[in-house]
């Protein structure tokens, strides 16, 4: 166990490399996952081999399919070609005054925050409560809520979970909430799959730097598929998100220990007691 005072020669490589270890594991472990949960994605909204009635892949096993002009390809019969708008309740961007920061408070979300789909809270900066209330009065960010950076580099997406919350949303960034049939893993992969962010890309304007409004957003077309399925796919990822939430905290705490124990273990402050 770790104690206090000086003592032996202390293992310094030995814990530090043991924390490196387990964070790099779990690196390893969100990689998978994250991968896995998009091939199902793929394999259901792309390939649309979701089960059809008798529980077999819909197009491999002869599903009908219907050209659809508007995106130059083949849809299951009976899902519609819906722009984004059509499966969202709120699609908002933040304040464009941002407010004074403050020591501690309410996280301002910004584009140094995104990262491959959760919110890096350690590059947080911070607004008062009033601040907060002031630019969130009409809606509040919830769990599952997609943010999207729609300003410079555009179309990193992250989804929030309950440890984001409260945030708030700063202009640069665009946040979707999804109807409640569509929350979930999937709205979070629809946002994240490559058909998708090609669509994103053509609505795109150019200024000084590349931006996409929030109409151009709610106007991306989308393949929407009919009443069950994706209830079925949230059914079938959710789990997996489930697991992949719990990894990230795991992967957090490493972090914190190590941040908490390399300087007392550089300056000699800290011993393994034998």
């Amino acid at each position: 166990m770790i104690a206090e005072g000086r003592g032996r020669d202390l293992p310094i490589a030995g814990i530090l490399g043991s924390l490196d270890e387990k964070i790099e594991l779990n690196r390893k472990k969100i990689a998978e996952l994250e991968a896995l949960a998009k091939t199902i994605y793929d394999y259901w909204f792309v390939q649309f081999d979701f089960p059809d009635k008798n529980g077999r892949p819909y197009r491999s096993s002869g599903g009908k399919m219907v050209w659809n002009e508007q995106l130059k390809r083949e849809v299951p019969a009976g899902w519609e070609v819906a722009m984004l708008g059509s499966v969202l309740k709120n699609l908002k961007d933040g304040t464009h005054n941002p407010p004074p920061r403050v020591n501690k408070g309410i996280a301002l979300l910004t584009g140094v925050m995104f990262g491959d789909l959760y919110v890096d809270n350690t590059k947080a900066t911070f607004i008062s409560e009033d601040d907060y209330n002031a630019i969130h009065s009409n809606y509040k960010p919830s769990v599952w809520d997609v943010i999207m950076t729609k300003i410079g580099t555009i179309g990193k997406v992250n989804y929030l979970t309950a440890k984001d919350l409260p945030i708030a949303i700063h202009c640069n960034s665009a946040l979707l909430q999804f109807k409640e049939q569509f929350k979930g893993p999937y709205s979070v992969l629809l946002c994240k799959s490559a058909s998708f962010q090609q669509r994103l890309r053509r609505s795109k304007g150019q200024s000084v730097q590349e931006f996409v409004n929030l109409e151009r957003i709610s106007s991306i077309a989308i393949e929407r598929p009919i009443n069950g399925i994706v209830e079925a796919f949230n059914n079938i990822a959710t789990p997996i998100f489930e697991q992949l939430e719990i990894v990230r905290s795991s992967i957090q705490l490493s972090e914190e220990i190590r941040q908490t124990l390399l300087p007392p273990l550089m300056n000699g402050q800290v011993t393994v007691a034998g």
